[in-house]
């Protein structure tokens, strides 16, 4: 499966904490519906893109659903 690199480098979030195996489905899979993360673990995950990134992600936006469901898989975080 071909990955951007800003993909990678969120991929390599799940890998850390899931394992290789998670590579083949994660441009497919819905994190949150298929408990891979929780709130909690958006908020780690948000605090690691920030850093990576270099770029501010407001999780307790006006929209708060709208912000949780682009965590939902790796293509709506790339966005």
């Amino acid at each position: 499966m071909e990955f951007s690199e800003a993909e990678k480098i969120i991929a390599e979030f799940f890998i850390e904490r899931e394992g290789e195996g998670i590579v083949d489905e994660l441009k497919t899979i819905n994190l949150t519906k298929e408990g891979i993360i929780d709130s909690l673990d958006i908020v780690f995950l948000a605090t690691y893109l920030e850093e990576k990134f270099g770029k501010k992600i407001d999780i307790t936006d006006d929209n708060t659903l709208e912000a949780f469901s682009n965590f939902e898989n790796i293509v709506k975080l790339v966005l």
